[in-house]
């Protein structure tokens, strides 16, 4: 048997090399089935071991010290890398919704490029602040979409850790209780939630932004909107409204340009609730002018107008 009169640095050096070849072949398979962000980790797994490999080579383990920073800054790499993988849309975001030109472009910027900032949208039912989350629950992957009146502490944690979304969308925020609402403190801060329910504690890191809406930021603590960039929105006028009726429904329901334009002069003549919300839910019942106008009325006359 040949004895292996090479020193311990250059074993060392050998096996590195190996594993580095070893973590190129994987990175490049995991290309190939489309796992990008695992492929970069892999990449650099490999990149470290061959320095690591070239130092034991070269300097027989005594630059160590000088690899240290590299592998430091290989680590922040990756994890700038990952976090900020640009999101793929499925349509034309926010096409349905009309004016608010700049917010719409921040707020694409915002979800397109994986920004992590996270966005409360306040104003009056009759805004565009509703119609903003139900096109991203429509368009952006990952997007899941609750709503605040129904919604408890043990429900939401029980969503995050099932679904684990990479879009929560609340609507209607400000319904919710401080204490429903606690969990978002540490998932907007340290990407984690945490439960110490006894006989199911659990404490998981999630990298989820939190898009919710609001009629009133008033009644919501400052310590809970310093997670959030707070944009505020004015109430439609009747023609931004009539414009929104005419684009969203016929596609939605399926309905006439001429019926959605006149679901939505219903809705903001004769109704008290002026909301989007409310034309959908006409434009699903009513498929005739006749129809609309029964409808109305009995809407109105059982106090859902």
């Amino acid at each position: 048997m040949m004895r292996d009169e090479r020193s311990g640095s250059e074993k060392v050096s050998d096996a590195l090399l190996m594993w580095s070849g070893f973590f190129i072949m994987v990175g490049i398979v995991a290309i190939a089935v489309g796992k990008v962000p695992e492929a970069i980790l892999i990449f650099e797994f490999g990149v470290i071991t061959f320095t690591l490999s070239w130092v034991f080579r070269r300097r027989g383990g005594r630059e160590m010290e000088k690899v240290t920073p590299l592998i430091a800054v290989t680590g922040r790499v990756k994890k700038r890398t990952l976090h900020h993988k640009k999101i793929r849309i499925r349509g034309k975001l926010f096409e349905n919704i009309i004016g608010h030109d700049n917010v719409k472009e921040i707020l694409t910027r915002s979800i397109t490029r994986n920004l992590g900032i996270h966005w409360l949208l306040v104003g009056p039912p009759a805004s565009a602040r509703s119609m903003i989350l139900m096109d991203i629950e429509d368009n952006v992957p990952g997007a899941v979409f609750v709503s605040g009146t129904r919604l408890n502490k043990e429900g939401l944690l029980e969503l995050l850790r099932t679904q684990r979304p990479r879009f929560l969308l609340i609507d209607e925020l400000d319904k919710c209780g401080p204490s429903t609402l606690n969990p978002l403190l540490t998932l907007c801060e340290h990407k984690r939630i945490v439960s110490t329910t006894k006989g199911d504690p659990f404490d998981i890191k999630l990298d989820t932004i939190v898009l919710g809406t609001a009629n009133y930021s008033d009644n919501l603590e400052s310590y809970f909107l310093s997670r959030f960039s707070v944009l505020h929105f004015p109430e439609y006028t009747e023609e931004e409204f009539l414009g929104i009726c005419r684009k969203i429904l016929p596609k939605k329901e399926k309905i006439g340009i001429r019926l959605a334009k006149y679901i939505g002069e219903k809705v903001w003549n004769d109704m008290e609730n002026r909301d989007i919300r409310q034309a959908v839910r006409l434009a699903k019942l009513a498929k005739t002018e006749e129809d609309v106008d029964w409808t109305v009325e009995v809407l109105m006359e059982y106090g859902e107008g």
